[in-house]
Parts: C-alpha cells; sequence; structure tokens
C-alpha cells in the first residue's frame, strides 16, 4: 500500500505511513467515502424553498383562496346592487312590466297592506287586464334621467310607439328616494307615480238599509258595516282599501231590485252613493219597466175612455197601496171628460227611460218620456162633428213599487189631459 502524502510503499496492515506517518486509507474505507457525501458548507435553497413551500400549502393557500372568493363575492354584490337600485333599472323594469302587461311584476308595485280582500293579486289582475287592453307598445328607449329637489326625486324619461303608429310618445316615470337604504348601504328608490295603481283607503259605500253589497264582484261582507256611520235608510260600509280603477257595483235592495253602478275611488272624493238612475238599470230591468209602463198608461187611458171607475182597472195593477193611483186615475178622467174633444182612442208606441231615481221609502220613481198616437171627436165651428188623427209626445213621472221580482204601480204624474183637433 502506498502513503497518499509521501508515495512511500507500506505493509497492507499499516494504519499510518513509515515514513512520514500520514493515515493510510485503505481500499474498504475508500468506497465508504466515496458512498458518503461530504455535507457542504453552501446553503442549499432549494432544499429550504421545498421545506417552505410544503409547510404553506395546507393553511395559507386555503386562506389565500378564500379571501380572494370572498373579494369576488363582495365586488359582485356591490355591482348587482349598484344595478338594482338604479333609478333607470328601476324605472324601466317597470316600463317593461306595463309593455309586457305583466301583472304579477307589477303588483309589486302596488303599496298594499294589511287586509286585501279588495286588493288581492286576483283582483290587481282582472283591473290590468281592463287597463292595458288597449295599450300595444311596440317599442320604447329610456332617453335620460333628471334629478330635483336635492337629488331626492328622480325623472325618468321615456318615448315609444304603439302598434300601427310611427308616431313617438313621451312619458316620464317619477321616482322618490326613500328615508331607509337598501340592503344596507344603497339608496333606496321606488316608484312614486305609477301607472293607475294607487290604493285608496277606507273607502265608504252608502247605499239603501238592508240592501247586500258586492265591489268588484267580490261581496262586502257585514264585518265592514259601520254601524256608527249608518241610520234608518242607509247602511255605510267601509273597505280597508281599494284599487283606483273603476268598478262595478252591484246591490240588490230588500225588495229584490238591482242595482248597477260602477265608480273609480279617488283619495279625494272617497265616499260612493250606491243610487238608482238611468245608467244604474240593467237592460233587463229597463225592459221590464218600460212594458209595464206601456202596459198601465194604455190600461189608464183606454179605462177613461171606456168610461170605466177606478174599480173596473184596480185588479190590472196588482198594487197593495193604490190610494195616489185612484186619486190620480179620477183626476185626469175628470180633466178628459171636461175637454170639449172627446178621446175615441189612445195607444202608446214608444217609451223611453230618460231618469231614475229611489225616494225615500223605497220606491222606484221613473223619467219617461212617452210617444202615443190618438184619436179625439170634436165639432167645427160650423158644428160639424170631425175626428183628428194625431200623434204626440208627453213626459211622465212613474212611481213604482217592486217586490217577488214584480213592479207594482204607485202613481203617475203629468198625465197628457188635452188631445188637440189640429
Amino acid at each position: 500500500m502506498f502513503c497518499g502524502e509521501c508515495g512511500t510503499k507500506n505493509k497492507e496492515t499499516d494504519a499510518f505511513c513509515s515514513e512520514c506517518g500520514a493515515k493510510l486509507i485503505h481500499n474498504n474505507e475508500k468506497k465508504e467515502v466515496k458512498e458518503t457525501p461530504k455535507k457542504s458548507s453552501i446553503p442549499d435553497n432549494n432544499a429550504n424553498n421545498t421545506k417552505k413551500k410544503k409547510g404553506l400549502s395546507k393553511g395559507i393557500l386555503c386562506l389565500i383562496i378564500s379571501l380572494s372568493a370572498l373579494f369576488v363575492a363582495i365586488i359582485t354584490f356591490v355591482i348587482i346592487c349598484i344595478n338594482i337600485t338604479n333609478p333607470k333599472n328601476i324605472a324601466n323594469d317597470y316600463i317593461k312590466a306595463i309593455v309586457n302587461k305583466d301583472s304579477n311584476k307589477l303588483y309589486n308595485y302596488v303599496k298594499v297592506d294589511g287586509d286585501n280582500t279588495f286588493t288581492s293579486k286576483k283582483v290587481f289582475d282582472s283591473y290590468v287586464k281592463d287597463e292595458l287592453k288597449d295599450l300595444d307598445i311596440t317599442n320604447y328607449t329610456i332617453t335620460g334621467v333628471e334629478y330635483s329637489l336635492g337629488k331626492l326625486q328622480a325623472k325618468v324619461k321615456f318615448k315609444y310607439t304603439v302598434k300601427n303608429s310611427t308616431a313617438e310618445k313621451s312619458e316620464e316615470v317619477i321616482l322618490t328616494k326613500q328615508k331607509s337604504k337598501k340592503f344596507l348601504f344603497f339608496d333606496n328608490w321606488t316608484i312614486s307615480d305609477s301607472i293607475d295603481s294607487d290604493v285608496v283607503k277606507d273607502y265608504t259605500l252608502k247605499v239603501t238599509k238592508g240592501s247586500t253589497l258586492t265591489f268588484g264582484g267580490i261581496k262586502v261582507d257585514k264585518k265592514y258595516l259601520d254601524n256608527n256611520k249608518s241610520n234608518s235608510n242607509y247602511d255605510i260600509y267601509v273597505l280597508p282599501q281599494v284599487f283606483s280603477y273603476k268598478t262595478e257595483i252591484k246591490a240588490t235592495l230588500p225588495s229584490g231590485l238591482v242595482i248597477e253602478d260602477s265608480v273609480k275611488p279617488s283619495s279625494y272624493y272617497n265616499t260612493h252613493t250606491v243610487s238608482f238612475d238611468e245608467d244604474a238599470m240593467s237592460k233587463e230591468t229597463k225592459n221590464k219597466i218600460t212594458k209595464y209602463a206601456k202596459d198601465s198608461i194604455n190600461t189608464i187611458y183606454n179605462g177613461i175612455i171606456s168610461d170605466k171607475s177606478f174599480a173596473d182597472i184596480k185588479s190590472s195593477f196588482n198594487s197593495k197601496d193604490v190610494t195616489k193611483l185612484e186619486k190620480s186615475y179620477n183626476e185626469l178622467y175628470k180633466d178628459i171628460k171636461d175637454n170639449s174633444n172627446i178621446l175615441t182612442k189612445f195607444s202608446v208606441t214608444d217609451l223611453t227611460v230618460y231618469d231614475a231615481s229611489l225616494t225615500k221609502d223605497g220606491n222606484l220613481e221613473v223619467e219617461l218620456k212617452v210617444n202615443y198616437d190618438y184619436i179625439v171627436k170634436y165639432k167645427s165651428y160650423s158644428d160639424e162633428e170631425k175626428t183628428n188623427d194625431d200623434s204626440d209626445y208627453r213626459y211622465m213621472t212613474l212611481t213604482l213599487s217592486y217586490s217577488n221580482n214584480n213592479y207594482q204601480l204607485v202613481d203617475i204624474d203629468d198625465f197628457s189631459t188635452y188631445f188637440s183637433n189640429y
């Protein structure tokens, strides 16, 4: 074995060089040296980085991902809220609902709280269909937004065209900023001038005592009856809230007579009396009255022509109280018989109802225009007997009672008493 320091040959069993004393390295020790790498004094950066990365991946990386997701969610929420609370976008959604006649969305703009018997979504749907049936917007464009009242009010202006027309029309939607915030931080704008969707509070209806009442097809329950305001002649109902749309009213009087009426409630005029007039008469009612009146008038005049007493024709009227009618008949009889012209024929040709009302005692008073043909006999200046066949008209007033689906004549005023021979 040779010394690695001085090159002197030594025995294989020597541990140190016999010449210089250096430690001899045997073959088996060389293998171990080669197999065991020397420890470097230079730091291994890759090893340190590997250790660091391995330690952060589960904690910090998850935290970074979570914070990033939260940040994105917050930004998205803010953007969505800004869009939702923008007056222009709010107005656009409202206009779009009108264009599409979407009653479900439009109902969200109606301020309804508490008892909604007469302001339910179902009731609103029927009103919207009626109110918007003739509105057919084909195109619209929002042209601008104007702020006023210290930016407490916003006017969103838009132009639109309707079907079968190229002319542009202009409208505006008015919004008001509320004191409360939306989503805690954002301005809260509400439609303050929504088209025909106002709600009228404590709407009062006055109707004949003992009548049953329906409002917009909904029966008005007795729980809405205000006993303090009602009196011996009228029942007063107070409805918690109703829509400001034209609404049909139907009242059935204790006698069974049906009144058909309509009203458009308003906050300025929040009381309506369900009255009976010509417009409130159904076609069926009007036909019954005109036929009954025509028959009654013909019976009275033809009774006088035939020299009949009231007792002879009384059964034709089937009325419980004929005191006034009998008096009127007798007065008419005397007036006609005292005339120099002798009435020989009378026939109602046409009869028109032009007004109607209810009396305090619940009778029906009907104003009529009566057209009739007549024939009279008279003597000329030469004492010659002649006849005159002519036509005329007269305005008369009939008073009727109503029970068991039948009309009964109570009285007639303003009879024709003179029939001209010219």
